[in-house]
């Protein structure tokens, strides 16, 4: 019994796999780990641009609904004075 447990010891046809196995999962330990940096930055990233357009959007738009204001306060001031110039030149 003493002597299968040496011989068991020394084999050498097992150690290249176990070997294998844990090179294996080191790798995946560093695929996994930089995934997950790679996804938090991408996430910060994405994040900055929806909220820079998101500002831009509202910038622009409140913008032009002051100008479609004003344009509308004017042609609906010069329509009136036109009614008002034909009426007198009848």
């Amino acid at each position: 019994m003493v002597n299968a447990i040496k011989k068991f010891t020394m084999q050498k046809r097992g150690a290249s796999a176990v070997e294998y196995g844990i090179l294996i999962a080191l790798v995946a330990v560093a695929f996994i780990g930089g995934a997950n940096l790679l996804a938090s930055h991408l996430d910060s990233k994405f994040s900055a641009v929806a909220n820079e357009l998101s500002t831009t959007q509202s910038d622009n738009g409140s913008d032009a609904a002051t100008a479609t204001d004003n344009a509308a306060n004017n042609n609906s001031g010069n329509s009136d004075k036109k009614n008002k110039k034909g009426k007198k030149d009848k």
